[in-house]
C-alpha cells in the first residue's frame, strides 16, 4: 500500500470515528474529549509508523546503492588484476610476415 493511500485511509477512519463520537456522546463532553484524543493519537501513530517505514526504506536503498557500487568497484579491480597478468610479446619480423601470409595460405 502506498504511503499516500495509507494516510488517506487513516484520515477517513479517523473522520468516521470522530463522527461516531459526536453522535454517540452528544451530551458528554468529557467522554468526547477522551475519545477524540484517542483518535488523534491513533492517527498520529499511523502517520508516524508510515514515516518511520519510509525513513527505514530510504536507508535500505542507500545501503543497497553502496553495495552495488562496491560490487562494481571490486569487479573492475578483479578484471584489471587479471588483465595485468597478460603481457604483449614482441614479434620478430619473421613472425609478422608469417601472420600476414596466413590469410593468403588459407584462401589457397
Amino acid at each position: 500500500m502506498k504511503y499516500k493511500e495509507l494516510q488517506d485511509l487513516a484520515l477517513e477512519e479517523a473522520m468516521k470515528d470522530l463522527a461516531r463520537i459526536e453522535s454517540s456522546f452528544e451530551g458528554n463532553e468529557i467522554a468526547k474529549k477522551i475519545l477524540i484524543n484517542a483518535v488523534d493519537k491513533k492517527l498520529s501513530n499511523i502517520i508516524d509508523t508510515a514515516q518511520s517505514f519510509l525513513i527505514e526504506l530510504n536507508n535500505d536503498i542507500k545501503l543497497l546503492n553502496q553495495s552495488i557500487s562496491q560490487l562494481a568497484e571490486k569487479g573492475q579491480l578483479f578484471i584489471e588484476n587479471h588483465l595485468a597478468h597478460f603481457h604483449v610479446a614482441e614479434l620478430s619480423l619473421d613472425d609478422k610476415q608469417l601472420i600476414e601470409q596466413q590469410p593468403k595460405l588459407i584462401k589457397h
